[in-house]
């Protein structure tokens, strides 16, 4: 046998396992309160899932609208957000969201200088004149590291409000990859918290958050700090350091324990198991390909401490896909049962 194809039967070896507990109900457990949408006065074909937000009330899609995608050119794939045409079928995309029964939206001031903030505040206003409702679109946006001083926040957030056309937005994050020891100090003791809470006090925000690439130890300090809402991490079928269910640890276990809500960034990984899925495949010559966006997906919902996984869309086709795909439930997979080592 040639090592390719071996390494590939093994790959898929897990793939295989993963997928055994098809039909299985998601476990409500640690704060996954399962509702469904029953009806609304647009097409809602497919039923979306909704889960609670931690302790803030909120009912949230299972699946959130990452819009990283929207604001920045050219990432991952061709894409110019000042394109006129390109520009309108993202916020088609956004209304078919809508359709469909998606309410978590996320953006950042970042994600092209506030074009994927200005792209869902055209949506808005698009909705209105299209007749659909947006009264439980969720907005959730982020301060941009460089602007994490007092001054600084209440600025950002300002002009994130401005740029899509709100009063006051549902979650406001600080934007944040490792969080070193600085950082975390600078916003703790620098300002940039009470900033947060100043403008959650006036009105401008009704919840407060940040986000992390990674379990560090800043990550951690401001987890226990009891001062966020929120949390916005990176998890996925490769990365699971953030929910490791080997130990039961990480981040993500810790802001379930506290109440925090769960919204996890890089759901699909951002492309990468699904090129390597697709490498092994070639390798070995195999002609029935496996679903990797499928599999990643529906890895990330099976965690019943995730609220809402967003996953970065600019067309219609992709939100059809994407809604399509959370609400089969048949996916799911078993991850305590994934995750025993004895038999």
């Amino acid at each position: 046998m040639q090592r390719g194809t071996r390494r590939l039967g093994w790959l898929n070896g897990i793939v295989a396992f993963a997928m055994l507990s098809i039909g299985q109900a998601l476990s409500t457990a640690q704060g996954g309160q399962v509702d469904r949408w029953t009806g609304g006065q647009a097409d809602r074909s497919n039923r979306v899932e909704y889960r609670r937000l931690g302790n803030t009330g909120l009912q949230v899609s299972a699946i959130g609208y990452g819009g990283a995608p929207l604001g920045l050119t050219n990432y991952l794939g061709a894409w110019d957000p000042t394109n006129t045409a390109q520009r309108q079928g993202a916020v088609d995309a956004i209304l078919r969201a809508l359709e469909l029964g998606v309410t978590y939206f996320d953006t950042a001031l970042s994600y092209g200088d506030g074009e994927s903030e200005r792209i869902l505040g055209e949506a808005r206003r698009q909705a209105a004149e299209r007749g659909i409702g947006t009264e439980g679109m969720l907005l959730a946006t982020k301060v941009p590291s460089r602007e994490r001083s007092y001054e600084g926040v209440l600025r950002s957030v300002d002009t994130s409000l401005a740029n899509m056309g709100v009063a006051c937005g549902d979650v406001l994050q600080l934007h944040g990859s490792v969080w070193r020891d600085d950082e975390v100090e600078a916003v703790l003791a620098g300002g940039g918290l009470e900033a947060l809470r100043e403008a959650r006090w006036a009105g401008k925000a009704r919840f407060i958050g940040f986000t992390s690439e990674t379990p560090s130890p800043g990550t951690y300090r401001l987890l226990r700090s009891g001062a966020f809402d929120v949390l916005q991490i990176a998890y996925n079928v490769l990365y699971q350091d953030a929910c490791n269910l080997m130990v039961n640890s990480g981040p993500i276990v810790e802001a379930k324990e506290r109440g925090m809500g769960v919204v996890t960034m890089r759901s699909l990984s951002s492309g990468v198991f699904q090129k390597l899925l697709g490498h092994w495949q070639a390798r070995a010559g195999q002609q029935d390909q496996l679903d990797g966006y499928a599999l990643a997906l529906q890895f990330v919902l099976s965690n019943p401490r995730i609220d809402s996984a967003l996953v970065g869309m600019r067309t219609v086709e992709e939100v059809e896909r994407n809604a399509a795909l959370a609400d089969d439930q048949s996916g799911r997979v078993d991850l305590t049962e994934l995750h025993r080592r004895y038999v």
